[in-house]
């Protein structure tokens, strides 16, 4: 009897774990939709959204990748959001809480990755494009065509990760 439980609780393991796609998979069939649903999403897990904000920084965070679910409870970088290499965004408390996390009052987005050199990959810069929009969308008044200021703060000084995130900023994500 146990050993009949045994095989069936190690086929429905093997089984699952066949069924799951693995990140790649994951990544390169998400639509451009799904990235917005998720981005609008995490921006709307705050209740109510301040008019304090007056600019965006994104910070990149070298460190080992954990799942999205491990990472809300991760000590805080004084980020609002964090955007890992699968392009996942995870709001932080500080968002939710609509509490800034300097004197400048700069919503900060990290982008977390496995590696200081490279560029970020191509889920993480669409994830990280539709995220800005959406906040420009939350936080700027609709009347307004003015977009809230972005500025880098990559501490490795890798020139390549600025400069695609720079171009994914401009637009040129790579895709078609």
């Amino acid at each position: 009897m146990l050993a009949c439980l045994a095989v069936s609780m190690t086929a429905g393991t093997l089984l699952l774990s066949w069924m799951e796609p693995t990140p790649n998979q994951a990544t390169t069939h998400r639509t451009l939709e799904q990235y917005l649903k998720q981005a609008r999403a995490a921006i709307s897990s705050s209740r109510e959204l301040s008019p304090i904000w007056k600019g965006i920084t994104i910070v990149s965070l070298s460190e080992p990748v954990q799942s999205a679910a491990l990472t809300a409870v991760a000590p805080q970088h004084n980020v609002h959001f964090i955007v890992d290499s699968a392009g996942n965004v995870v709001a932080y408390h500080s968002w939710r809480r609509q509490a800034p996390v300097d004197l400048a009052h700069r919503i900060h987005i990290g982008l977390r990755t496995s590696s200081a050199t490279g560029p970020p990959p191509q889920a993480q810069l669409i994830s990280l494009k539709t995220l800005l929009e959406e906040i420009n969308r939350a936080v700027v008044p609709h009347a307004s065509s003015a977009r809230l200021p972005i500025a880098l703060d990559d501490g490795s000084q890798n020139s390549s990760r600025v400069q695609a995130i720079r171009s994914a900023l401009r637009g040129k994500t790579g895709r078609s």
